[in-house]
């Protein structure tokens, strides 16, 4: 289910099969970062969410994409 929507694209709640275990996918639109020429703040916030851990904001735990 849809739980945020942005600029960007949407966040999902999904949840792994096997644990049971929560998390938020957030999905972004490469057309809509290029066209807005957002390229370099997505890179970025993506650099500082792979090397922040903390307990109170909701850490990367990967990343990835397609075509």
């Amino acid at each position: 289910e849809v739980i945020g929507r942005g600029g960007y694209g949407k966040v999902w709640k999904v949840s792994l099969r096997k644990s049971k275990k929560y998390y938020a996918m957030k999905e972004m639109s490469k057309a809509v970062i290029v066209m807005k020429k957002s390229v370099k703040s997505i890179l970025t916030e993506k650099k500082i969410l792979s090397k922040l851990k903390h307990k109170f904001i909701a850490n990367m735990i990967s990343a990835f994409h397609d075509r």
